[in-house]
């Protein structure tokens, strides 16, 4: 605690409070990592990651851990249908031309 000691007033509210918003924030962000398909070993790991050390573990989560790649796949797939639409069955073709896939 003698670290603790040695922090002036306000920094140790600015501390206590970015604790408890982290805390908070983790136990939100949670259940969606639950949700989400990965390995049992991974979800646990975001879990503790997040849940024992929030302020390091939540940006880490963010930055290298949330899954995009599935939006932009179902992006790409409801740009298709509309274009199958409109073009009676060339949709594919015409987003191919578009997204150059």
């Amino acid at each position: 605690m003698a670290i603790l000691e040695a922090i002036p007033g306000l920094w140790k509210n600015v501390i206590l409070a970015l604790d408890i918003a982290g805390y908070v924030f983790a136990f939100l962000l949670i259940p969606r990592i639950i949700l989400e398909r990965r390995h049992p070993s991974a979800t646990l790991a975001w879990m503790l990651g997040i849940a024992l050390l929030p302020l390091i573990g939540i940006p880490l989560y963010f930055l290298i851990g949330v899954r995009r790649i599935r939006r932009n796949i179902r992006a790409t797939v409801e740009f298709t249908y509309v274009f199958d639409s409109i073009y009676e069955g060339h949709g594919r073709f015409a987003v191919g031309l578009i997204t150059g896939f």
